[in-house]
């Protein structure tokens, strides 16, 4: 595994992760990092691959969120400070930064590389369980 290691001290390395996180998940993931600067913690994560597991969650509530948005609003809406940006767009922001978090952790080798002729098995079998989509 190729971890890169933290130059610093805990408490740089608990800012720079803390300025990463979103505010509703930052006290959880500050008080895991706490853990691992003070030892080895229970579940033997590095610092980086806490990082990681800290970046995959707040880009997944971000797409949690604006496809929430888009549930009531619809994908053609917009905020109203913003309205050259639609909530399609977002969407495909937010979904693009969860991607290269996905692949970062396969890079780094938190997570097993997807082998692209196994992604069509997988579509069919969420598909099997829709009552909307085509087939």
């Amino acid at each position: 595994m190729s971890d890169v290691q933290f130059k610093g001290t805990p408490e740089q390395l608990l800012n720079a992760a803390g300025e990463m996180l979103s505010r509703e998940t930052r006290a959880t993931e500050r008080a895991i990092l706490q853990e691992l600067v003070a030892g080895v913690p229970f579940n033997k994560l590095t610092p980086a691959e806490a990082e990681r597991l800290a970046m995959l969650i707040e880009e997944a509530a971000e797409v949690q969120q604006i496809a929430t948005k888009i549930l009531r609003h619809g994908y053609d809406s917009f905020h109203p400070d913003d309205p050259r940006t639609s909530n399609r767009q977002l969407l495909d922001g937010e979904l693009r930064d969860l991607i290269a978090v996905h692949i970062l952790m396969m890079e780094r080798g938190d997570l097993d590389h997807v082998p692209a002729e196994d992604i069509p098995p997988l579509i069919e079998k969420k598909l099997r369980f829709t009552h909307h989509q085509e087939r």
